[in-house]
Order: structure tokens, then sequence, then C-alpha cells
């Protein structure tokens, strides 16, 4: 067997650590086996060319792919492509700056009604011995219930306090929903966990369940992304895997202990004092979470083994919270739209008496069309053009991408990059703006194709997906040659396609026009980041007025944090899951036409 090979590795912070890998083994496979994220969309199978890191020292040559996947200036600075580069000894490599630059968006719950968690102050009979009654009776009559459930540990803890001769004992009784969590010298707190499961990021707050007041926010990215950006990814990769599942089960498990360690000591508590935790996310990840097989998700139709609100103790997860605690996730609606979709519903302002759509843009984008009290839901395949995946010059929104595009005549094209400095990609939001800004140009006609006008006003070149156009600042030169090609253009057009046509046949199953919509909601912490419009001239949405266009930040995780803190909500997302019918778009006779005729631009003013 050969001996381990020594990987180098300088971290976005500074930090210097060490990865030991195999002859043979490929840098992406040496970095996730270490527990970093390279990035990347394809779960290295060396197609999409995001997992570039700058490396050096005794790699495999660069081969014509790689080749074609970097820019000639990322070859000049020493990048390669993890996946493609195989380790013939020992190497060094640093990691890209990706930390995300936009905040998530949660704006969380709040509510007047009483808080789930009471703490009194209660003083129980000493030991009479005489008469002795065991001290979980005096408990009872005291709290005046005639079944009081406990933990075994507070039974242990209050007989450390009940001593012969004391004629009484002063106890604080923790109590939620009526039963007692905790009694002690000391009024304990209560914490509950709200948790938004994404596909790309992981979203956790921690609350003060007396006071309701969030004490504590994490987000961090899903580090299952790299068996695969996408959901379709990992379910092949469980598929093909033995032990896919139970490894993914555990990336997301460690994943979240992670994120519950920041909050805790963030907030000076202790995993004891965590009680509940409500979960929200789409059907394949609330899978993964639970460690449950996903082959019905794999195949059509799509059904998983659960879909009404499920309750699990905690200590069957291996969580860090009580053990004695539970986990509550939220109903889901069926398909691909899962508990996030419902959470999403929980903040709509009188969903049951309105007319709206809400959008949740992503890879697998979900689409609900309200109509007084009915909903209409489906799930789209957009792909993850919009999220700056599948883009030759891609990224997250984090330090360097451009998000922002803005189309003058006399001035022509001006960018906002995050973080203020020279640009390395660009970003879904600055995607949605530079295609709107090229139709707005006429350098694009509604085909999406480049046209003549394109040609003579820009810098226009011949790149391995056809033509393609160079951003460019006037002002001031950029280290990295970005370009924007006709098939970037194409997989947008896709990714609107496949939403417009969404909202459109769920707008016929609601009898709905259009002009009949009260509100647009959108969904999401890249929702917030969108510009009205310019979905609105891609075709994105309808045409409707842009001042109904509201976005409603993560609302998945704003609906999770209310279904913790009041139990009514939790009853809402009950009804909204029954008053909402599931319509598969695969099964519609017309979705292909209708998604091909919505891949064209429509020929508005912007």
């Amino acid at each position: 067997m050969s001996e381990p090979i020594k990987i180098q590795i300088s971290t976005p912070d500074g930090q210097q650590r060490v990865a030991w890998t195999l002859l043979g083994k490929s840098l992406w496979e040496a970095l996730t086996q270490a527990g970093f994220d390279p990035g990347g969309t394809c779960g290295g199978r060396g197609i999409c060319g995001k997992c570039k890191v700058k490396s050096a020292g005794q790699l495999s040559p660069m081969d014509e792919m790689e080749r074609s996947l970097l820019l000639p200036d990322e070859i000049n600075r020493g990048e390669r492509v993890a996946c493609r580069s195989t380790v013939l000894g020992p190497a060094t490599v640093t990691l890209p700056d990706e930390r995300s630059a936009h905040d998530d968006g949660a704006v969380l719950w709040k509510t007047d009604s009483p808080g789930r968690v009471t703490c009194q102050r209660i003083l129980l009979p000493g030991l009479d011995p005489h008469n002795p009654l065991p001290i979980h009776r005096r408990l009872r009559t005291a709290l005046g219930k005639q079944d009081l459930m406990m933990p075994v540990e507070t039974l242990q803890e209050l007989s450390r306090m009940d001593r012969k001769g004391r004629p009484s004992l002063e106890v604080n009784a923790l109590l939620m929903d009526g039963v007692v969590l905790r009694a002690s010298r000391e009024c304990a707190r209560a914490y509950g966990l709200a948790l938004d499961l994404g596909s790309t990021s992981l979203w956790a707050g921690l609350i003060d369940l007396e006071s309701k007041e969030t004490v504590a926010i994490s987000s961090q990215p899903n580090m299952q992304r790299v068996f695969g950006a996408d959901i379709i990814s990992r379910i092949s990769y469980c598929l093909e895997n033995q032990d896919g599942l139970a490894e993914l089960h555990q990336v997301l498990i460690n994943n979240i202990n992670a994120m519950i360690e920041d909050l805790l000591t963030t907030a000076a508590a202790s995993v004891k004092d965590v009680y509940e935790m409500v979960v929200v996310g789409n059907p394949v990840m609330l899978h993964f979470f639970l460690g449950l097989p996903i082959a019905g998700l794999a195949t059509h139709p799509c059904q998983g083994l659960f879909l009404d609100e499920l309750t699990v103790t905690a200590s069957s997860l291996d969580l860090n919270m009580n053990q004695g605690g539970k986990i509550v996730v939220l109903p889901q609606i069926g398909g691909f739209v899962g508990a996030d979709t419902v959470s999403c519903l929980l903040n709509i302002p009188n969903w049951n008496k309105t007319k709206f759509i809400l959008i949740d843009i992503g890879t697998n984008g979900e689409v609900v069309i309200g109509n007084r009290g009915k909903l209409w839901a489906a799930s789209a395949a957009a792909g993850p053009a919009l999220e700056g995946g599948q883009i030759r010059c891609g990224m997250r929104a984090a330090e360097g991408a451009i998000d922002r595009v803005i189309y003058q005549e006399e001035a022509g094209l001006a960018y906002r990059v995050i973080g203020n400095d020279y640009p390395r990609g660009i970003c879904g939001s600055g995607v949605i703006d530079l295609t709107a800004a090229l139709l707005k140009a006429g350098w694009i006609d509604s085909y999406g194709t480049i046209n003549d006008k394109g040609r003579d006003q820009t810098i226009i070149q011949s790149g391995p997906d056809g033509e393609e156009f160079v951003l460019h600042d006037p002002q001031r030169a950029w280290p990295t040659k970005l370009v924007y090609t006709q098939q970037d253009i194409r997989q947008v057009q896709m990714a609107k396609a496949a939403l417009r046509t969404a909202i459109d046949l769920l707008l016929e199953k609601a009898n709905l026009l259009p002009t009949d919509i009260q509100q647009v909601y959108l969904a999401g912490a890249f929702g917030n980041h969108l510009d009205p419009v310019n979905i609105v001239a891609l075709g994105l949405v309808p045409q409707v007025k842009l001042d109904i266009i509201r976005p409603i930040g993560n609302a998945a995780a704003s609906g999770a944090a209310a279904a913790l803190v009041s139990l009514a909500k939790r009853q809402e997302a009950a009804i909204i899951q029954a008053q909402t019918t599931f319509v598969e778009l695969a099964d519609h006779p017309d979705f292909q036409r209708r998604f091909l005729e919505r891949m064209n631009f429509e020929a508005i003013e912007i």
C-alpha cells in the first residue's frame, strides 16, 4: 500500500492545515475527505469546472478538458480544477474565500401570544417523618396536576435537595405546554431551535421559549454539496453507493451539530437547555436529516415515506440538544414541495383571503398560487443557473461576485461587485440583471440570441460555448477576464421557462389571470436581491404591477421559528397542507409545449 501524501492547505482565514491522501486521488477527494469544501456543483465528476483552487506541487499535468474549464488568467495564477487534478506527490492548496456576502434575509416572526414555557416558583412541604410522601407526589400536588410528566434527571436532582428535617423546599419548576421539563433551585432556561435545511445552505436560530426572543443565529454552507450541488446528484450518489445515505446523513448531522455548538457558545447556554427543534426543508433534505431511504423520491411518481407532521426523539438522531427533547418536522405538500414551502406560507398575511403568487427561486423552484384559501403548488426543475451554477463565470454570492448590472444608453454596462473589489465571477442576481440589461440594450433579441447590434457595440469573441460577451469596466482593467456566453443565456432561458410555465399552469388550475393577482412574494435570501423590473422584463413572472412584488427573505426560517414558539402556527401549518393541491408538472400534457414557448423573452419595455 502506498504511503500517505501530505497536502498543505491555506484556508481563507489565514490558517494552515494539513490533509493526507493517497497516490492517485484527486485534489477534490483529498479536500472533501479532510472536511473542506472546494466548491463545484457536479459532486467531483469533472463537469462543471467550479472547484477551482490555487495549487502547486506534484500534480498531474493539465489536460485539454481541464484547460478548457479555466480562463487564461486563472491558469497564470496557478489555479487548477480540483476534481481533475490527480495527486502524484506533496502539494499545496490555497482555498478561495467563498463566504457568503449576502445576509440570510430571515425576519423572525413575532407574536404577542404567551410563551410556551413558564418558570413557576413553588414551596414544597418537607419530608414529614410521621407521614412521609414521595417528592413526586408533593410536587404534583403543589402544581395541581393529576398527571405529572418529567425527566428522571429531575427526580434525581430533587432527591438531593430533599433532606430529613427540612421543613420546606423551595423549587423552581420549568414547564412547557404544561409538562415539567425541570425542577431545580434556580429558574432554568428553556431553548428551542428553528432549523431550515436548504440544499445550498443551512440556517438555525436559537430561541428562548419563555421570552420568545431569538438569542443567536447561525448560517453555514450545506456540506452535502461536495456530493453534488443539486438534490438529484445527491440522490444518485445514495443509489450508486452502498453507504451513500449514511454518509449524507452523517455529514448533515455533523454540520448541524457544529452550528448548534456556535449558537450555544454565543448564548452561554448548555446542550441540556435545548428541549425542542422545529425542522423544515424539501422532502429529500428531510429524508437525509432523518436517515430515511430516498428511493421513493428517485422515480416517478416521487413519493417519500411521510408527508404529515412528524415528531421524533432527539436521542434518535444524536443531535447536540437535550436527549429527552423532541424534534418536530412540519408537514409537506407532495413531490418535491416540502415543509419549507409550508413554512414560507406561514409568513403570508391573510393567505386564506387573498390572491397571490409565492415563488421560492432555486435549483428546484417552488411555486404556490393562492386563491382565497385554496392553494395549488408545484416544483419546477429550474436548474442552478439562477444561482450562478452552469454559468461559465458563475459563482456563489460571495466576495468578488458581480451582483448588480445596470445598463444606460450613454454609459453602457455598469457593475456592482460584492466587497467593492475586482470581480471574480457573477452570482445569480447579477446573471438576471445582466441578461435583462443585454435585452434592454438590444444586444440580444427576444429569442436570447446575440445579434448584430450586440456584435457592433460590445466586445464579442468566439469561445467553446459559441459567441460570448467579454465583460469589462472601461474605467479600470480587471485582473480576471469574465465572459457571458450564448450558452449561459440559454441556461437562464431554460430556468426562466421552467418557473414561468409552472406559474402559468397553476394560475389556470386556480382559475386566475395575472391581473387578478394582489401580491407576488419572492421567498429566500436570493429573492431579496432580485430587481422586480428585471424579472418581469425577462418574463420570469407575469406582467404584473411592480409594486405588488415583495421579497419576504428567508421565509422558511421565519416560519420554522413561528411554529416553534406558537402551537397555533403549527396547527395553521396542518391547515395549509390540507388546503393545498400538489400539481405534478411532468404529468401535464401541455407542459413541454408551454415550456418551449416560454423560452423566449417577452418584448416589453424595461
